[in-house]
């Protein structure tokens, strides 16, 4: 049987025409859904989006990287045990019409990697956009550049987790290439696709000062001080079932490290009454999205803090 290459992330798989590459995901699982939900933005690592809405969340199956720690494992790595009765087909229309039934303004493609679903996604944004719905994503940006501006024209906001700053380990580790994950940043950064980034704190392998450092340097002298930078707490999973879990000391440092560094807007996971959930005026110090208590309340006014003696604007969707 001929085979084919499939370029789509620097993988480069040969693929047969019923087969799967390395992220399992090419030639037979498109449109094929293991998961879905309706939960908050802020459960989706976007602080600058619509805060306090709901978004339709769905997952398919399998990613292109091999992250041994992964917290979606199940659908992500070990997607060849999924059984073809716990998925199911839906059409693009029929995403858009679950939305609007739920009064929902956005789909979030989430909990396994929406790259390696790239036809699926770039058909079903188009059709989002035409009736009015956002789209957002949630990646590792593991993408071939050739495919940036196709793949990202119709996504509203993704946020991309970092995971690992070392290339090296980013090699051996995840089986991919720092540097195709920064470029995929800095494209978004200028394009008119939101973006947010985040990094899975895992003890003893990406949370030391010096790699925190390096992270939110990287991030301040290259996309500026106003990107949101998310750092969210790792639980024993997959591979990784006997490391520590991230605990709160660990949150509240690399926050504090990176705002040292100089960035203003850094988050822990959306935990109810952490202050640092917040989102704060970078100029009067005002609270525009309170995120204390259960009930997510945004102060901004048409993206404008509401002091009429700032009127800071605050970058993001609203």
């Amino acid at each position: 049987m001929d085979k084919f290459k499939c370029d789509l992330c620097p993988n480069n798989c040969l693929l047969t025409p019923n087969g799967f590459g390395k992220c399992g995901n090419r030639t037979q699982n498109l449109g094929m859904f293991s998961i879905g939900s309706i939960d908050k933005i802020e459960n989706r690592n976007l602080y600058h989006v619509y805060p306090g809405t709901k978004t339709l969340s769905m997952g398919s199956l399998g990613c292109n990287l091999t992250c041994p720690w992964c917290q979606n494992w199940s659908i992500s790595r070990e997607h060849s045990k999924f059984k073809s009765n716990t998925l199911r087909y839906f059409k693009p229309k029929e995403l858009l019409n679950l939305a609007v039934s739920e009064s929902l303004n956005s789909i979030t493609f989430t909990y396994n990697e929406p790259i390696i679903s790239y036809e699926y996604i770039v058909d079903a944004a188009k059709l989002f956009k035409k009736h009015g719905i956002k789209t957002y994503m949630e990646s590792c940006g593991y993408i071939s550049s050739k495919y940036l501006s196709s793949f990202f024209e119709n996504i509203d906001a993704v946020n991309i987790d970092i995971k690992l700053f070392n290339n090296d380990r980013y090699k051996s580790i995840l089986g991919g290439d720092l540097d195709t994950i920064l470029n995929t940043i800095l494209f978004l950064s200028k394009s008119d696709t939101w973006l947010e980034i985040s990094m899975l704190l895992i003890p003893g392998l990406n949370d030391s000062t010096t790699e925190i450092t390096n992270l939110a340097s990287w991030v301040f002298n290259k996309l500026g001080d106003s990107i949101p930078l998310h750092f969210k707490a790792f639980h024993p999973s997959y591979k990784f079932k006997n490391i520590q879990g991230t605990t709160k000391p660990m949150i509240t440092k690399a926050i504090r490290v990176a705002k040292e560094v100089g960035l203003r807007h850094v988050y822990p996971d959306y935990i109810t009454g952490e202050t640092s959930s917040n989102t704060y005026c970078p100029s009067c110090g005002g609270i525009l999205v309170d995120r204390l208590n259960s009930h997510i309340k945004n102060n901004l006014v048409d993206g404008v803090c509401p002091n009429p003696k700032c009127g800071r604007g605050l970058g993001g969707l609203y």
